[in-house]
């Protein structure tokens, strides 16, 4: 699928879709947590998965829905890592190559059950549990992403490119592993919404950290 052309653009645009701690936009009240797996702390990286639902969206654009896997590693310490992004299949989805994670459109993108695929970019993400010390909720701190979008409107084919520098996502302890909830922020960037427009949501209740080594959690 080529990239939209300058004319595909403009439809689009009329028809508007840590570093460490001490460095992160969060840092005046967090500091970092620390991965446990069967209990244990965990002293070299482990693999993970993390499956579920997430809400991808340019607020001024659309946004769809996308069910997918994402693997990875924690540890040593507060450290993860995504390195892959898979579909339900367990087939690994490439950096615009090959077929993109399918996606069901939520706003904006014509409804399609082939062409609403979104692609992770410049992988490996790094990532890092903390801990809102004012509060005692954690988070998983995303430290740097891109993803790209691409869809269908009035039968055009157009992709949204969308960036962040270091978002946040509240992380919680139950019973299976570690659940990833709420919207990230702060904001990304997209290249059809601009600045501030690119929202990550993991659905609640759909999003589940775990591992084969055992039970995750952070310590608080």
């Amino acid at each position: 699928m080529r990239k939209i052309h300058i004319v595909a653009m403009a439809l689009f645009a009329v028809f508007a879709f840590s570093s460490l701690a001490a460095s992160s936009a969060f840092a005046l009240s967090f500091e970092l947590a620390e991965w446990l797996v069967g209990g244990n702390t965990v002293s070299a990286e482990l693999a993970t998965e993390g499956s579920g639902e997430l809400l991808l969206e340019d607020t001024k654009f659309g946004a769809v829905t996308c069910d997918g896997i994402l693997d990875g590693t924690v540890g040593p310490g507060s450290a993860d890592l995504i390195t892959k992004v898979l579909n339900l299949a367990g087939v690994e989805i490439g950096e615009l190559t090959g077929t993109g994670l399918i996606c069901t459109t939520e706003k904006t993108c014509e409804t399609s059950t082939t062409d609403i695929e979104v692609f992770p970019m410049k992988l490996p993400w790094d990532t890092e549990i903390e801990l809102d010390v004012e509060t005692g909720v954690g988070y998983d701190l995303v430290l740097g992403a891109e993803y790209t979008v691409k869809c269908l409107l009035l039968g055009i084919l157009g992709e949204d490119t969308c960036s962040t520098v270091e978002t946040a996502n509240e992380a919680v302890n139950v019973s299976g592993g570690v659940e990833l909830k709420g919207h990230s922020e702060p904001l990304g960037n997209c290249t059809i919404g601009g600045t501030e427009t690119g929202l990550v949501e993991f659905v609640t209740g759909k999003n589940l950290l775990t591992s084969k080594e055992g039970l995750v959690e952070f310590n608080k």
